[in-house]
């Protein structure tokens, strides 16, 4: 807590005439009522001061020329982060830098699958996943998840059928896991990986959310896992954990050398020849892969926790039965909606034109999330608690608390 001080997540960004996407793809209420949207994953934060400097350094030295891709500052910046707070270090030539997290994902698809064969998600998933797997021929394989007691499980059975059946050939593992904001644990990502081992799935991890842990204790990494390191890809990327969306900065950590060939024959074709990345990516990469980068995220963490217990401290005095489920990073989190008794219809009805709240719709990451919503809380407080009381206004005149 900031004791009444300000915090420099207090001060948001001016979106005006930068056509960002986290201004202009609001929610048509929350646009004509001059309202912050609660969807979308991207804070309304400045980007680290620091961060900034390094970025002037950059420009007033006057270069946007060919970089290359991996030299020595980068790689070690990327290994020590890895080590530090990973709980693994990718050797170097494990690491291929990459030109985004869904992109990367995309040539994934074409290296190790056919068209016509299936790529599994865990879902409720990230709908983005959809439009890869589709847009590529792929099948969209959904393993549903189970509804716990404050997190969403996976259905052993179900998965270890899909992953057997040879004409599914890849499986995406968001960890952490979008929508729900919880890590998979080492015990689950360790029986995912000797499945992956038996049958010779394919798993991609998508990571684009890692660094954003609440505690690291709780954080797990796929790459961790000797066993697993056949068959993965772990992607991992520095854009949401700093608000760095707009670069396509990203790593793909592959640690055997057939599955990375297989990869890089993909990546070479469509990407990239010329062994370069932009400039500005390799000194965001060593500007935020730092000491002052964790420090940074820590704060980030704080502030958001105390965003996190307002919206908690709301549903604990009016409505206890309304839950928000575990969360382990970010600033994003997964509520149940259910005990309301609502519709889908009803409740967005209720947060979009009666509250004024606008959340991203549990049943648009696939039907498991039914009567849930993700709620982006990466604002200011001042934000948070007044759609919290309009929140309140809205369930009292529908006679919900």
């Amino acid at each position: 807590m900031n004791n009444g001080k300000m915090s420099e997540f207090d001060i948001l960004i001016d979106h005006e005439g930068l056509a960002s996407g986290r201004d202009l793809f609001r929610p048509k209420q929350a646009m004509d009522n001059g309202l912050p949207s609660f969807s979308f994953a991207e804070t309304d934060f400045m980007v680290p001061s620091f961060f900034r400097d390094a970025m002037h350094e950059l420009i007033d030295r006057g270069f946007m020329g060919y970089t290359v891709a991996g030299d020595d500052g980068y790689m070690d910046a990327v290994r020590e982060w890895f080590s530090n707070y990973h709980g693994f270090e990718p050797e170097r030539e494990w690491i291929i830098p990459v030109y985004g997290v869904l992109r990367t994902m995309s040539m994934t698809i074409r290296a190790f699958s056919k068209e016509g064969e299936g790529v599994i998600i865990l879902s409720p998933g990230y709908m983005a996943y959809e439009g890869l797997i589709e847009n590529n021929k792929r099948k969209l394989i959904r393993s549903s998840l189970l509804i716990g007691e404050d997190e969403f499980l996976i259905d052993w059975k179900d998965l270890e059928e899909k992953m057997s059946d040879q004409k599914n050939r890849i499986l995406f593992l968001c960890n952490a896991h979008n929508p729900t904001m919880h890590f998979w644990s080492m015990e689950d990502l360790t029986r995912i990986a000797a499945l992956s081992d038996r049958y010779g799935t394919y798993v991609v991890v998508d990571e684009t959310f890692y660094d954003l842990y609440m505690d690291i204790r709780k954080a797990s990494s796929y790459g961790a896992i000797e066993k697993g390191r056949k068959w993965a890809v772990i992607i991992n990327a520095l854009s949401k954990a700093f608000n760095i969306t707009g670069l396509n900065a990203a790593n793909a950590i592959i640690p055997d050398e057939e599955t990375r060939e297989i990869f890089l024959k993909t990546f070479r074709a469509e990407q990239r020849g010329s062994g370069s990345i932009e400039p500005i990516v390799r000194t965001a990469v060593m500007s935020l892969y730092s000491e002052n980068g964790r420090r940074w995220l820590d704060s980030l963490m704080e502030y958001v926790r105390e965003n996190i217990r307002v919206l908690e401290a709301f549903f604990s005095e009016y409505r206890p039965d309304v839950r928000v489920f575990r969360y382990d990073v970010a600033y994003l989190v997964w509520v149940d909606w259910r005990s309301l008794g609502l519709s889908d219809e009803e409740l967005e009805d209720l947060l979009f034109n009666d509250a004024l709240m606008c959340v991203d719709m549990g049943y648009k990451y696939g039907p498991e999330g039914k009567g849930f919503t993700r709620i982006h809380l990466g604002t200011s407080r001042k934000n948070v608690k007044e759609a919290v009381e309009r929140l309140k206004k809205a369930m009292r005149e529908k006679h919900l608390i």
